[in-house]
């Protein structure tokens, strides 16, 4: 599976410290910040699947905090650390949706615990237009040990999953302004891992067809009498995002770029997918790893020292013929017509900067699609 982020929000530095080299040593992928106001603000540009927060910090209040953090991500776990707060604020964080809430000084052991077990429950988004039905199904999925969210309709489901990295989403066929089937598409464009369960209440083969030419995984119709078969299915589609994932694990992705600041904001979202970075500062020193190694992906900065990012990507392209070459221009859209045949053949496609996380992913994926009809 992709690598976890982990945001660790507390004003004692040396636990900041202790805890950061701790989950890190753990595999994870761990981002430290002293303060709330400082957290809110990493939070509005990267997702993170688990938040350690402390509950009382200068400034702002960890239930303060909490709150904006539920509006930036809803689906992220969120874990208060205390050290002697009254019993009133530990009753509001938990009143206010709080995963867990752990006393300071505590058990390493059993935090890393805690976190591992949110980690094992699926998310679970269900988006019904019915109150009675989303609301019964989110119930018994809670019940049943996943983290289950709600969207009352199309637009609200939209929103929660542009913030969100769900697992599985059950989504109604028909409801008013936006449908199933639109969202469908939406979502797959947003995040095209994400296995979507189509659900209807009408019996028709045409719609639930469709559904799954778009990228739904099936289609089941409600009610739901036979619930542990909808629970399989759940599995099954859990199942096959690990599969995805591990194969993801062992793509290399070269990426080329002058500026530090660029290629670690690129490398915290690709590494967070479970891609492997393969980094290189400029053209010769990119040509230097292609010949090491094969590298799957290939992201240019259209502006090099040494070489343009078109020069760059047709040598690639000499060099390893299966590698996307996807190209980083600053300013704008490249000017395709001006450039020479053979470089124009060379690159797959181009992103310009500030990059979209999601388009960046999206880039790649249909890439890699690509790279397999070799």
């Amino acid at each position: 599976m992709k690598k976890t982020n982990i945001l660790i929000v507390d004003d004692e530095i040396d636990l900041l410290e202790t805890l950061g080299d701790i989950f890190e040593s753990k595999g994870y992928n761990v981002t430290m910040v002293e303060d709330g106001n400082k957290a809110l603000e990493l939070l509005r540009n990267k997702y993170f699947d688990i938040i350690l927060m402390d509950l009382k910090m200068p400034g702002i209040s960890g239930v303060e905090s909490f709150k904006e953090v539920k509006s930036l991500h809803p689906s992220a776990a969120i874990i208060m650390m205390t050290a002697g707060s009254v019993r009133e604020e530990i009753k509001e964080a938990v009143g206010a949706g709080v995963d867990a809430v752990v006393d300071k000084p505590f058990n390493v052991k059993k935090l890393v615990a805690t976190i591992e077990s949110i980690l094992e429950r699926p998310l679970i988004l269900v988006v019904d237009d019915r109150v009675e039905d989303r609301e019964t199904l989110r119930d018994i999925l809670v019940d049943r040990n996943y983290r289950a969210f709600i969207a009352k309709d199309g637009y609200e489901a939209i929103d929660i999953v542009r913030k969100s990295d769900f697992d599985v989403i059950l989504l109604d066929i028909r409801m008013p302004g936006m449908d199933g089937m639109e969202v469908l598409e939406v979502v797959k464009e947003i995040k095209p891992d994400i296995g979507v369960v189509m659900m209807t209440g009408y019996s028709s083969e045409g719609l639930a067809g469709k559904s799954l030419k778009k990228g739904a995984y099936t289609c089941l119709y409600k009610p739901f009498l036979d619930m542990e078969k909808l629970l399989r299915v759940i599995d099954e589609v859990q199942e096959k995002r690990k599969r995805v994932y591990s194969s993801w694990q062992k793509v290399r992705v070269l990426l080329v770029d002058e500026e530090a600041a660029h290629k670690e904001a690129i490398s915290n979202i690709l590494t967070g997918e479970g891609y492997r970075i393969i980094p290189a500062n400029n053209g010769q020193e990119a040509l230097k790893r292609v010949e090491e190694s094969f590298c799957n992906v290939a992201l240019i900065d259209s502006e090099l020292s040494d070489m343009s990012g078109p020069e760059l990507a047709k040598k690639l392209k000499e060099m390893s013929k299966k590698t996307c070459v996807i190209m980083i221009s600053r300013f704008s859209a490249l000017d395709l017509e001006t450039l020479e045949d053979s470089a124009k053949e060379a690159i797959f496609d181009y992103l310009i900067e500030p990059i979209d996380p999601a388009q960046l992913k999206k880039l790649i994926k249909e890439g890699l699609k690509e790279q397999k009809k070799w």
